[in-house]
């Protein structure tokens, strides 16, 4: 069995390199370990970019009723102590788009599915694991569970974090421990969230809300020390509703119902290399960071449009796609987008998480918002990066 690329992982990332690939008239195989039509239900809510949101347009991910399944962020409020910085989408462009959108993360795997369960150019094998990987100088080949034998010029890791394939060819990861948890769950609340976005830092329970598509509801993403997981996860509705009472911004009213919590641990994992021959780093894999700027999806997607266009330009030139000289175009292009992005993430987190000797930076970064809410033309900078597409 031939194929022009295979990725070994059927997460979000992984069909939405798919679906690229086919868009570029490349063919595809997924390797998948588990079952691809297992029940799905993760109440995760997924913060897409502008950009995000109009290539999943351009892919056909989104079905005809996806406006009754997203929410639309037209406003961010992000506060520390008596610090607020506030984007307005008619201040950084206008009104012409919004700022992002949310999608929760079940609706956006079932249509990726859907999408490349019906695409003629992607093969998905699924309850499939690859037992054995062989590269030599113009193929890789790939010996899988259920006897299969698949060559490839190039194979794509899209396993997210602690991937088996990354740790089988020695390409190491920088990991942080956050000693956080995210605790995330959706809320009821008695006024709309009119399409707006919170973040608070520097309080010892930090937090993001995002607006859902039931604009009574929003999405609500609590940062807590890992002593505190149980305490909070296991509290019953009463408890929960009267802890949320405590940090709900006031223009959302008051909470009414919390659903089904969601719980896992914060790391900081970057993969060390991009690359090897033949083998090239895909979403957490790559790069896995903290939830807290919602960013994680849509730089996978930024490195997504970037790989794709690098491989259809090889292939129309006749170029190896496996090769070193075409992975480390990839590298190049979005190594440093990426590391701004990772950077800043990375730095919000360590300064704002409430230890006592960071009162004065976070002092310091507060006066900083107050500074930055004043410029319009600086906050459209720092939008226009996050967004930066190619």
């Amino acid at each position: 069995m031939n194929t022009n690329v295979v990725i070994i992982g059927c997460g979000l990332n992984g069909l939405l390199l798919a679906k690229s690939l086919e868009a570029h008239d490349i063919n595809t195989t997924i390797i998948e370990h588990g079952e691809i039509n297992a029940t799905i239900n993760d109440n995760r809510c997924i913060a897409l970019s502008h950009q995000a949101y109009q290539m999943l347009l351009y892919l056909n991910v989104f079905s005809n009723s996806i406006k009754n399944k997203h929410g639309v962020i037209n406003d961010i409020y992000i506060s520390c102590a008596n610090s607020l910085v506030h984007y307005n989408n008619k201040e950084i462009n206008k009104g012409k788009h919004p700022l992002g959108y949310t999608i929760s993360y079940t609706v956006l795997k079932k249509m990726l599915l859907d999408s490349v369960l019906s695409s003629k150019k992607i093969t998905i094998l699924q309850k499939t694991t690859y037992t054995k990987i062989q590269i030599n100088s113009s193929m890789a080949v790939i010996s899988t569970s259920n006897n299969l034998t698949i060559r490839t010029p190039l194979i794509v890791c899209a396993e997210g974090k602690n991937s088996k394939l990354q740790n089988a060819v020695n390409i190491g990861s920088y990991i942080f421990d956050y000693r956080q948890l995210c605790i995330t769950f959706h809320i009821v609340h008695t006024q709309p969230n009119n399409n707006m976005s919170f973040e608070r830092f520097g309080s010892d329970m930090p937090f993001a809300l995002l607006p859902t598509a039931n604009k009574f509801e929003s999405s609500l993403i609590l940062l807590v020390p890992k002593n505190c997981n149980q305490d909070i996860a296991n509290m019953n509705e009463q408890l929960t509703i009267e802890l949320v009472n405590k940090i709900i911004p006031r223009p959302l009213g008051t909470a009414l119902k919390s659903m089904k919590k969601n719980c896992f641990p914060l790391t900081l994992n970057i993969a060390k290399k991009y690359y090897k021959k033949r083998i090239v780093l895909a979403g957490d894999a790559l790069h896995g960071i903290h939830p807290v700027t919602g960013q994680g999806f849509n730089i996978a997607t930024q490195d997504t449009l970037s790989l794709v266009t690098i491989l259809r330009e090889a292939l129309d030139n006749g170029i190896d796609i496996g090769s070193v000289e075409v992975l480390s175009k990839f590298y190049k292009n979005r190594r440093i987008n990426n590391a701004a992005i990772i950077h800043y993430t990375d730095k919000m987190v360590r300064t704002f998480s409430g230890k006592k000797q960071k009162i004065l930076l976070q002092q310091l970064v507060a006066n900083s918002l107050n500074i930055l809410n004043k410029s319009t033309d600086v906050k459209a900078k720092i939008v226009s990066i996050i967004n930066a597409a190619y």
